[in-house]
């Protein structure tokens, strides 16, 4: 066997080639989330509702990713809080429930001929977890 402790805490009995696919997924993903924290901490833009054309909302991303980048060449602090003029009447924290009335269509485990291509390229470049997240965090 080639990692004796890494089956003993695989999740779900997955192989090892497809719970590689999910640590990367998950970890591109954390990224992604991160980046867009950082931004929302920057730009007073992302506090509230888009109330612009849906075809414009990634260049609006764009620019801010592009301004925040250029922000941290030239050392601009991100502001510590909300600039007065940004505050509007009424305005509060919102989190959107985005259900749809077909979620449970799409919850289902994820299948498909790209995730299965990305697993096959795992397992052709013999790319699995790192050493250090070969170990399930769950507490049994």
């Amino acid at each position: 066997m080639l990692f004796p402790l890494y089956n003993k805490y695989q999740g779900r009995g997955l192989d090892i080639y497809k719970d590689s696919f999910n640590y990367w997924l998950s970890h591109s993903r954390q990224c992604v989330e991160r980046g867009f924290g950082m931004l929302t901490q920057r730009w007073g833009i992302f506090w509230r509702i888009f109330r612009f054309a849906f075809d414009r909302w990634s260049l609006v991303v764009m620019v801010c990713m592009k301004i925040h980048n250029l922000c941290i060449n030239e050392c601009c602090d991100v502001p510590a809080r909300r600039f007065a003029e940004d505050i509007r009447e009424g305005d509060e924290w919102t989190v959107l429930d985005n259900t749809r009335e077909d979620d449970g269509l799409h919850r289902l485990r994820a299948v498909g001929e790209r995730r299965r291509r990305i697993t096959a390229a795992l397992q052709h470049n013999g790319i699995i977890r790192p050493v250090h997240a070969q170990m399930n965090s769950r507490c049994n």
